[in-house]
């Protein structure tokens, strides 16, 4: 029970945090990215494409996949 305390503590950490997109996502549509050095599937719930490179937003978690939006 406690690790599972823990995931769940560090998984919402990173809800906020801003990142590097280093693959094209297009919208509503998931893909592979890097995060913390580890590949994630990442899906944009942006109606506009996130390009590689753009700065984006963690603002979910479901499972193992990041939800993200484009960083204003």
């Amino acid at each position: 029970i406690q690790k599972k305390l823990l995931q769940a503590i560090n998984i919402n950490v990173d809800i906020g945090k801003e990142i590097q997109a280093d693959s094209t996502i297009p919208p509503h549509q998931t893909k592979r990215i890097t995060y913390q050095g580890t590949s994630w599937q990442a899906t944009n719930l942006d109606s506009e494409e996130v390009r590689q490179n753009d700065r984006v937003v963690i603002v979910g978690i479901d499972g193992n996949t990041l939800l993200i939006r484009k960083a204003n």
